[in-house]
């Protein structure tokens, strides 16, 4: 005898079983409702890809920042530190960019059978309308000898269909039933060869007929149905039509192998390819879509100088460029990066304390910028926009290039007026240099004083 605690898990998982399965694709009655939550599965599919493009643009948009605060920094400390953040938010985007070219792909894919698939739902929307009716020639007795006659029938669109379509730019009805794409594992979908299953019943009801008619059902042709009939003069013959309103598909097309297991793709699309019906593929596009998980980058935002001192390209960057630690050989042993990562924690420090340091002081820093014939000062944030940022990093680079230059020039001159002293001192007799504030004798002979100043 089984246990009650054995009856209660095997009921637990039989309920767990049924709540992984998304309940609004197991309300798809009709073809209406399988437009609708093919909508829904556009949607969270495109959900999929925004934050991960919004993301690469924030840090697309810090990166080029950073390059301006990079460039006007005053001390080798700061510029090394936003030369780390420009590497990191580099790795961060390529790396992003890289899942998100194949993502996309998937994705798109997905998205593109769902639109041939709603296409096809459209064309069943629309042959759900059709009826039969009398040609509007009529039918034909000329010829016939009094004993024979054509009957002529036509199609026309009709006023009534198998549901009530969802107006474009409102959301559709779910009721109690919210789809829960990320639970889809099986999805009733319509075949392109079942449409004609959506035309209505059409009926055509002869009355008043004088005697003779069969009092059966089941007649199959219409010879049967009018066998023995005598037609009087008051017969009447009157249409009725029936919209097809149940969906085409008795059984649900599987997604996964599963409603438990929604990492595997169902068996059954195993070897589905462009040959193979619209909702096969659609099916396996869809599996192959939900099964991606987006790589969200991280914008820094959140990131604090303990975690950013144990990243491998925030050390490599910092060690590279900040002549303290370029002795370090291996940026992997903890014992040689034990004084750079203490360097890049303080001064990096808490999440609040970066975010506020180089990223929410980017939008009340200013930089000298030249678009025109003078340079102006403008804040950094303003400054990210690719002709605006080559104007900017130009400036800064041509202001820093001035400053080489200048430095340059001065030490050249120095060493020019240390050579006029040196000739000037150099094998002079006692007489003619003991006076000469600039000379001292030393080592037997008079040179330059080395505490003058030139």
């Amino acid at each position: 005898m089984q246990s009650p605690v054995y009856a209660l898990l095997v009921t637990l998982a039989v309920i767990k079983s049924a709540e992984a399965h998304d309940q609004a694709a197991e309300a798809i009655t009709n073809l209406c409702k399988e437009d609708d939550y093919l909508q829904a599965a556009t949607d969270h599919l495109s959900g999929l890809i925004s934050p991960v493009t919004a993301a690469i643009a924030e840090l697309k948009a810090l990166q080029k920042a950073w390059q301006i605060a990079e460039r006007q920094a005053t001390t080798a400390d700061s510029r090394c530190l936003y030369t780390a953040l420009i590497a990191k938010a580099t790795s961060e985007i390529t790396e992003a960019e890289t899942q998100l070219e194949s993502d996309r792909s998937t994705i798109n894919n997905a998205r593109f059978l769902i639109e041939r698939q709603r296409g096809i739902l459209s064309a069943a929307y629309q042959a759900s309308k059709f009826q039969i009716k009398d040609a509007a020639g009529g039918n034909d007795g000329n010829g016939k000898g009094g004993t024979a006659i054509d009957l002529k029938f036509e199609t026309k669109v009709g006023d009534t269909e198998a549901c009530a379509q969802t107006k474009a730019g409102t959301r559709p009805n779910y009721g109690n039933a919210i789809p829960a794409v990320t639970k889809l594992t099986k999805l009733k979908l319509t075949k392109v060869e079942d449409i004609h299953k959506l035309t209505q019943k059409d009926k055509n009801a002869l009355t008043s007929m004088t005697s003779g008619c069969p009092q059966t059902s089941n007649l199959r042709t219409l010879n049967t149905a009018l066998e023995s009939c005598n037609v009087g003069a008051t017969a009447a013959a009157v249409w009725t039509y029936t919209p097809a309103t149940t969906h085409t598909s008795s059984a649900e097309t599987h997604i996964f192998k599963d409603d438990a297991d929604t990492t595997t793709c169902h068996s059954s699309l195993d070897n589905v390819d462009a040959s193979k019906p619209l909702h096969e593929q659609l099916a396996q596009a869809l599996c192959n879509a939900l099964k991606v998980k987006p790589r969200i980058p991280n914008t820094l935002k959140t990131q604090t100088g303990e975690t950013l001192a144990n990243d491998d390209i925030v050390l490599l960057s910092v060690r590279n460029c900040n002549p303290k630690f370029q002795t370090i050989a291996d940026i992997t042993s903890a014992d040689q990066t034990k004084g750079l990562k203490e360097f890049t924690k303080k001064l990096l420090r808490n999440a609040r304390k970066l975010k506020k340091t180089f990223i929410t002081s980017l939008q009340v820093t200013n930089a000298q910028t030249r678009m025109e014939s003078k340079t102006e000062s403008k804040k950094i944030e303003e400054l990210v926009k690719p002709k605006s940022l080559a104007a900017t990093i130009s400036h800064l680079e041509g202001e820093q290039i001035k400053r080489e230059v200048a430095t340059a020039k001065k030490s050249t001159n120095t060493a020019t007026d240390f050579k006029k002293v040196e000739e000037k001192c150099k094998d002079k007799p006692i007489e003619e240099s003991k006076n000469e504030d600039f000379c001292e004798f030393k080592e037997g002979k008079y040179q330059v004083k080395m505490n003058t100043g030139t």
